[in-house]
């Protein structure tokens, strides 16, 4: 219900498809965790230096921020958002996850192109999983009907 509410409250449908995908935790300092995770990946592979560069370059804005602004609570609370992170098990919702990425920034689409898109994906479906998706449109706003 938590995830949901963020979901309502995120800025624009590619918010929502992140936390559909539940690939972080939900903390505030998610974007700096995340911005340390793709750098290492990008050194480990040898490639982009220039973009290595711009998102070590926003880790360090982003903490000489927090630093300049003397703000202790802040460097706690990220402590306490690092453990989350490191015990974070990502569990994708993956009807929900279909869902947004197919009404993409329209908001709109089809429960026959849902269900296709979870067929490709290889994600079993059911006789319940049409209500499911109508279920989950109405939440998020997303019309349905479309083709």
């Amino acid at each position: 219900m938590k995830r949901l509410q963020a979901m309502l409250n995120s800025k624009d449908w590619q918010q929502q498809l992140a936390l559909a995908r539940d690939k972080s935790p939900g903390t505030e300092f998610d974007r700096i965790f995340s911005a340390a995770h793709q750098v290492k990946a990008l050194e480990v592979e040898r490639r982009y230096p220039d973009l290595i560069e711009k998102i070590y370059a926003f880790i360090g804005r982003q903490l000489a921020e927090i630093i300049l602004q003397g703000d202790s609570q802040a460097m706690h609370e990220m402590g306490d958002a690092l453990n989350k992170w490191k015990r974070h098990r990502p569990k994708e919702h993956k009807i929900r996850t279909a869902l947004l990425r197919e009404a993409g920034p329209r908001k709109e689409t089809s429960v026959r192109k849902v269900l296709a898109r979870l067929k490709r994906e290889g994600t079993p479906t059911d006789h319940n999983t049409p209500r499911t998706i109508r279920t989950m449109a109405s939440e998020l706003n997303i019309r349905l009907g479309v083709e």
